[in-house]
């Protein structure tokens, strides 16, 4: 689990996850800490895309 996180927001995370990359629970639990700041990074970097996009076309 998240260190320093609250567990509203690593739950969020565990959903966005689950239902848009099909990991699991476990496979997020066993990363090493820097690879779950990696991932968690590239998954913020492609969700601001997507709503800069969205609001460009709207």
């Amino acid at each position: 689990m998240l260190q320093g996180v609250n567990l509203g927001y690593y739950y969020n995370l565990l959903y966005i996850l689950k239902s848009n990359h099909n990991f699991s629970v476990e496979e997020y639990d066993n990363l090493v800490p820097y690879e779950r700041e990696v991932l968690v990074t590239l998954i913020n970097n492609k969700v601001e895309l997507e709503n800069l996009k969205r609001a460009q076309e709207g």
